[in-house]
């Protein structure tokens, strides 16, 4: 389930792993704590209203907005990881020999698991490395060209190492 904002979408399990970290309240963007009226006609703000937002972004919250996103990769891993645990076990007890379906359909949402935990964790060691890159100063920063990525481009990839117009020549290139 999605709630619709006026600046960005969130998902109930993001608003939990916010509460779960002490981050109910404040501004994604900024980091100030929000006002309690504000908080109370929408509990699942993560914005504040201050049009400096956008540039407090990238030089005060870099490392809470990754640090979020990397909680977020490890409860998702742990989720997967559980429901794995789960189809293995289920499927190594059953009593009699599995139908020719029933082993394909257990081979392919294996496989999606498996496949799913490799992409989680290639975007975790991104994602250190942008942590990485902000306690070296070059968060934001594109690794070819030297220009700042745009900041929208970092809430969306926040693991992001090229400007849009160098991954778009590397793509040309490919």
């Amino acid at each position: 389930m999605y709630l619709r904002l006026p600046k960005l979408t969130i998902s109930v399990n993001d608003a939990r792993i916010m509460a779960k970290n002490g981050w109910y309240g404040k501004c994604f963007e900024c980091g100030n704590q929000m006002a309690e009226n504000d908080l109370q006609a929408n509990p699942l703000a993560i914005y504040c209203d201050d049009p400096n937002c956008e540039d407090a972004f990238r030089l005060e919250f870099p490392k809470l907005w990754i640090g979020f996103h990397i909680d977020k990769r490890r409860f998702e891993m742990n989720e997967v990881e559980k429901k794995l645990a789960i189809l293995r076990l289920n499927y190594g007890e059953t009593s009699r020999s599995p139908e020719k379906n029933e082993r394909n359909d257990f081979r392919a949402d294996l496989q999606w698991m498996e496949r799913r935990l490799y992409s989680l964790n290639q975007e975790l060691i991104a994602l250190y490395s942008a942590k990485g890159n902000c306690e070296a100063g070059s968060y934001g920063m594109c690794e070819k060209c030297g220009e700042e990525i745009p900041a929208v481009r970092l809430k969306v990839v926040p693991w992001a190492i090229n400007c849009p117009d160098c991954l778009k020549s590397m793509r040309v290139l490919h």
